[in-house]
Order: structure tokens, then sequence, then C-alpha cells
């Protein structure tokens, strides 16, 4: 037997993906990040500061920007995750999870640059998980590609607390 036919009669370790979803995947990231960013601006400008801000500074007042980011990332992702499944993404709501878990609280630590870094670091960190825990997420075992993804959000985690 041809050894190359043997190869080809295994099953592959990943997931075939081509080259539209690898770059609809960086551009959904791309777009969750601008949308968590962009949204979470206008929720805490417009919404949340009107109705917790209307007295004096409070707690309830000074917690607005996380509130904002919360909901704001909960949004987008729920958005990118529908992206991904219209892109027809292997585990969709695996990619988004994961992405979501892993940056939660990064517009905290990004709160203080300038308007415009703020945001091209919020585009950029969002692309990048994406299209990691994308990578992952093809692992044809499921346990692999969950444990993968936990131990990437772990240091992603102790990287950003750090």
């Amino acid at each position: 037997m041809d050894t190359a036919a043997a190869e080809d009669s295994r099953p592959a370790f990943f997931i075939d993906m081509s080259g539209r979803q690898f770059i609809g995947t960086v551009v959904i990231g791309l777009g969750a990040g601008i949308l968590t960013w962009g949204l979470a601006f206008v929720l805490e400008q417009y919404v949340l500061k009107g109705m917790f801000c209307q007295t004096m500074m409070t707690e309830q007042c000074a917690a607005v920007p996380n509130y904002a980011r919360g909901v704001a990332a909960v949004v987008a992702t729920a958005a990118a995750v529908f992206a991904l499944v219209k892109l027809q993404v292997f585990r969709p709501l695996l990619v988004g999870l994961g992405a979501i878990i892993s940056l939660w609280g990064v517009g905290a630590t990004l709160a203080a640059l300038p308007t415009g870094v703020e945001a091209a670091l919020y585009a950029g960190a969002f692309a990048v998980a994406y299209t990691a825990f994308t990578w992952i997420a093809r692992l044809r075992s499921f346990w692999i590609a969950a444990v993968l993804m936990i131990l990437l959000i772990v240091a992603v985690r102790v990287v950003l607390n750090s």
C-alpha cells in the first residue's frame, strides 16, 4: 500500500478551514472589538450615567463603566457568534465563550489610553482572541479543544491580571 494513500485514509486532526473562513474570523473579531468599545462608550455616556449618576457621586455611578463594558461585551459576543455561525466556523459558541471570558475586564486596563488607541487595541485584542480560539476549536476532539481553550483562557487572564 502506498504511504501517501495510507496518510490520506487517516482522519485529520483538525477540521478543515478555508481562507474565507479564516479572514472572516479575523474580520468578525475586529468587528466584535469595535462593537464592544463603541457600545460600551454609548451605554456609559448616554444611558447608564443618566440612570445612575443623577445625584452625587455614588458607588453605582463609579461602577457605570464596568456595567457598560460588560453589557457591550455580551452583546458583541452574541453578534459575533451569530456571524461565525453564518460563516460556518466550527464550534462558534465555544469560540465566543473563550474570547469573552479571556478578555473580560480588558476595558478597565485600556481605559487610561487615548480614545483612538483604546479602540484600536480593543479591535486587535478581539481579532487575536477570535482567531486563536477558532484555530483551537478546529480540533476534532472536543475534550482536547476544551482543555486547550481553558489553558489559553487561564494564561490570558494571568497576563491581564498581572
